[in-house]
């Protein structure tokens, strides 16, 4: 149990931590003075962040213990990617964003994960003694 308060803590963390370069990331790309830059950004990032919320939560479901059927959580993961690619492929087709924003705001999310590796949230030493 104390695992799984642990992994919940730690994605919190990164989400957090997601949106703070999500902000820096847009900030820089104001300098540019382009919408479809803009949004290439925020929108890549936003689809970052959504991903990983649905995705923790299938998984969440996927190993809950009450669930006997788990059928309809594949069929959720089916339709989320379907939806995730719907989304990217109309964004880029009618050129609404910047691919390479956009690349950029999603990997924002990564950026994170590269944080809260270097720097770990702090321990409780109390916990630990």
């Amino acid at each position: 149990m104390e695992n799984l308060i642990e992994s919940k803590k730690r994605i919190n963390a990164i989400e957090k931590k997601t949106l703070l370069v999500l902000i820096f990331f847009s900030i820089v790309s104001i300098y540019y003075q382009s919408v479809k830059i803009f949004l290439g950004i925020i929108l890549g990032g936003c689809l970052a962040l959504i991903n990983m919320k649905v995705l923790v939560r299938i998984v969440e479901n996927m190993f809950n213990q009450k669930i006997k059927n788990r059928s309809p959580l594949i069929w959720q993961y089916i339709i989320k990617i379907i939806l995730f690619f719907g989304i990217i492929y109309f964004l880029i087709h009618y050129q609404l964003v910047n691919i390479i924003a956009f690349i950029i705001g999603f990997s924002a999310f990564i950026v994170a994960i590269i944080l809260e590796t270097i720097y770990p949230p702090s321990v409780n030493p109390s916990k630990n003694s």
